[in-house]
């Protein structure tokens, strides 16, 4: 107690300013630390970020009690900007606590409620929150036990929050019965704030047209997930239609569409040849093989795309037949910086096709294929270090 008292809560009384972001690690043994944290923190001014972790270990009265001291601590703070959450396994009615604090808080614009235990109440109460709160930004709710019941009531009222502009939604059992009400609702209230969002590993093949709709009439959105939704090529093909008109889009993670194989190796490639404006894009695991892959490295090369920077296609079941084409992207592309293509076959023969390119890049600074088939006493890996700054793994 002597150590937490010194270290923790006296310069918190102080009002130290180097104390930003603090991390507090919950335990049945701690909860008159906690007690005496948050009682400290309701009057704190310096920090920024705040993170409580491990209240899953705890037993659930404790676990309520420790959420009835965030709501108090959250409802009079008034400098935490980012309150992380998650992992916490909160129950639905410690859920309902915490967010009746943040109802009357009016300066966290993230909160990361990822892996909590929420209930018909919470999700209520969450949409009350959403309805009043005009200061939070970024809202992760990604494996909170959402399903379409939730997400169908949460569609009602995400056209009238103001402030929303990053929602994560991913492994939550949302189907394409729920993500169709959830897009058609954004789409017919013409929302158009939402500029990162992520649906990853929900089942929700069946509404890409109301995804490509959406995407249509929001000129606005930088990043969006769809890793690991097992779209066939028909489905998907609207989509990166949309999305190759779209002007705002950064970041496109697709990694996991095991479905795409070779053809989507083509959908991609016509992609990258109109849009102009993405930056990173991931699509590993995607089965796309040598002559996917080759599609798109030759967009590189040909530079119909000068805008991607970093190119993440792992495991993607490439061999050496495909490493011409990537040493051709090395050298002629001017903007890519980082190619990942670890977890596949290529051999020290394909690797040292790489290296002659590396020797003559122009922009790149990494070609990772760590993790092929290259023997592990070969030479080449030594060459592979030192071009790539980093030890190769194979």
């Amino acid at each position: 107690m002597e150590n937490f008292l010194q270290e923790i809560i006296q310069p918190l009384q102080k009002q130290d300013e180097k104390m930003d972001s603090l991390s507090f690690w919950q335990s049945e043994e701690l909860i008159q630390n906690f007690e005496t944290f948050c009682q400290t923190m309701e009057l704190n001014q310096t920090v920024k970020n705040l993170k409580i972790e491990a209240c899953f270990e705890v037993s659930e009265e404790i676990q309520e009690k420790s959420a009835k001291l965030i709501e108090k601590m959250i409802e009079k703070n008034k400098s935490i900007i980012q309150l992380d959450l998650h992992s916490n396994h909160f129950n639905d009615s410690s859920i309902c606590s915490i967010l009746n604090g943040l109802l009357k808080n009016s300066t966290v614009k993230k909160l990361d409620l990822n892996q909590n235990d929420f209930g018909e109440q919470s999700y209520q109460k969450l949409g009350e929150l959403l309805m009043q709160n005009h200061t939070i930004e970024d809202l992760n709710l990604g494996i909170t036990n959402l399903s379409d019941e939730g997400i169908i009531s949460l569609s009602k009222i995400f056209p009238f929050n103001k402030s929303l502009k990053i929602i994560d939604l991913r492994s939550n059992g949302i189907t394409s019965k729920g993500a169709e009400i959830f897009f058609q609702s954004l789409i017919q209230n013409k929302v158009d704030s939402i500029i990162d969002i992520s649906f990853a590993f929900n089942p929700v093949m069946d509404s890409y047209q109301q995804i490509s709709n959406w995407i249509e009439i929001n000129n606005n959105i930088s990043s969006l997930n769809l890793t690991g939704i097992p779209f066939t090529c028909d489905e998907f093909e609207p989509i990166l239609a949309s999305l190759s008109k779209l002007p705002s889009l950064k970041i496109l993670k697709m990694s996991g569409i095991k479905t795409l194989k070779e053809k989507g190796g083509s959908l991609i490639a016509n992609f990258l040849s109109k849009n102009q404006s993405i930056e990173h894009i991931l699509i590993g695991s995607c089965s796309l093989g040598d002559e996917g892959l080759k599609e798109i490295f030759t967009i590189l090369s040909s530079n119909l795309n000068q805008s991607l920077k970093i190119l993440d296609a792992p495991s993607n079941y490439i061999s050496d037949l495909c490493t011409e084409e990537i040493a051709k992207a090395i050298k002629e592309n001017p903007v890519i910086e980082v190619i990942n293509v670890n977890g596949n076959f290529i051999t020290g023969n394909g690797a040292r096709i790489i290296i002659q390119a590396l020797k003559q890049k122009k922009n790149l600074k990494q070609c990772l294929i760590d993790y092929n088939s290259i023997d592990k006493d070969d030479s080449c890996l030594e060459e592979l270090k030192e071009l790539n700054g980093e030890k190769t793994k194979n």
